[in-house]
C-alpha cells in the first residue's frame, strides 16, 4: 500500500508542473505526508462528526456478554487532533421494539450518564465496554458524549452539563 501510494504521488509529481517547484521530497517523507491526510484503510465507516459539536462519536457494536454480565460494547470515533482520555455519556437503552427503556435498575428515566476513561487516539477509533449490567430486555444502545477530556488536558464541554 505504502508503496502503491509513493509511486502515485511521483508520477502525479511528474505531470504537474508548478510556476516555482518546492524541493523534492524523500520518499519516507512522501508517504509520511499523505499517511497524514488518509484514515487507515480498515474497511472501517467512520460516522458523521456529531451535530452538537463533540469531537467523539459513539456507535453500538453489540451486547457483550461475560459470565452473568450484559454490557454495551461501542465503538467511539475521535475527529480531533489530540488524544483522548475521559468522555462522558448519555445511553439511551431500547428493547427489541426500540422502546425506550431504562438502562439500569428499574428508574422511570429511560437514559444513563456515564464518565469513562479510555485511550483514544488523535483522529483514530477504538471499542469500549461501558461498565454498567444491563438488564435483559435491552437489546439497543446509543450513546451521546457530553464532554470530552483530552490528554493535554483540555475538555471539550457541550452546552448539556452532567448531573
Amino acid at each position: 500500500m505504502k508503496r502503491a501510494l509513493l509511486v502515485l504521488l511521483l508520477s502525479a509529481s511528474i505531470h504537474c508542473k508548478a510556476a516555482d517547484p518546492a524541493p523534492a521530497l524523500q520518499p519516507e517523507e512522501a508517504i509520511a505526508q499523505a499517511s497524514e491526510r488518509t484514515r487507515s484503510s480498515d474497511t472501517l465507516t467512520w460516522p458523521t462528526e456529531p451535530m452538537n459539536g463533540s469531537p467523539v462519536a459513539a456507535v453500538f457494536q453489540e451486547i457483550h456478554k461475560d459470565d452473568t454480565q450484559r454490557r454495551a460494547r461501542l465503538r467511539l470515533f475521535n475527529f480531533s487532533s489530540n488524544d483522548v482520555s475521559q468522555v462522558t455519556m448519555q445511553l439511551h437503552c431500547a428493547d427489541s421494539e426500540e422502546n425506550p427503556i431504562p438502562c439500569v435498575g428499574s428508574g422511570e428515566k429511560p437514559d444513563s450518564w456515564w464518565t469513562s476513561s479510555i485511550s483514544l487516539p488523535a483522529n483514530g477509533h477504538g471499542t469500549h465496554t461501558v461498565s454498567a449490567t444491563l438488564p435483559s430486555a435491552i437489546v439497543h444502545v446509543s450513546a451521546e458524549i457530553h464532554s470530552v477530556l483530552f490528554k493535554d488536558g483540555k475538555r471539550w464541554p457541550s452546552d448539556h452539563s452532567s448531573p
